[in-house]
Formats: C-alpha cells, structure tokens, sequence
C-alpha cells in the first residue's frame, strides 16, 4: 500500500470535529455568526489544538472524533496574535 496513505490512516483518528455556539451578543457574531464548526487535533489526550475563530466567544464547544462520541469542551488558552485555541476536553 501507499506509504502516504498508511500515514494518513495513523493520523486520522488525531483530527476531531468541533461545533461552537457563541451567544449572538458576542461582538464576533455579526461576522462570524452565532454557530461555527471547524477542526482541529489532538495534541495530547484531553487537549485539542484549533484556530481561535472557530471557539472565540463560544458558551459551548462540543468535540466529537471521526469514530467516537461527542464531548463538552473548554477553551483552556488562547492566543489571538498567532490565532490559535486550547481546548480541554471534558472526558480524557
């Protein structure tokens, strides 16, 4: 098999899909909406590497993996000069 398919195949269960909900008084709403999904990977187990856009301002942030059940998440850290959110997850 293709070496560059093997690699995709270790990899993919790393990526996790993410759905944010920003309540529509957030000043990023008029832009970005109220409702963002996006991705992101995880870096170690309960933490998850995402762009900023896609949590910032979120009253919820759910995180579900391609195979696996959805789970409630936070945003531990952000930076907004890079562009970068640290989400915790809230199962292990």
């Amino acid at each position: 098999m293709d070496a560059s398919v093997e690699f995709v195949k270790t990899l993919l269960p790393s990526i996790v899909h993410i759905h944010a909900t920003v309540p529509r008084q957030h000043p990023s709403t008029r832009i970005l909406g109220d409702e963002r999904m996006g991705s992101g990977v995880v870096v170690e187990p309960g933490l998850v590497l995402t762009v900023n856009y896609v949590v910032m301002g979120a009253g919820t942030i759910d995180v579900a993996p391609l195979k696996g059940r959805r789970t409630r998440a936070e945003v531990v850290a952000q930076d907004f000069e890079v562009g970068l959110a640290l989400l915790r997850t809230k199962r292990a």
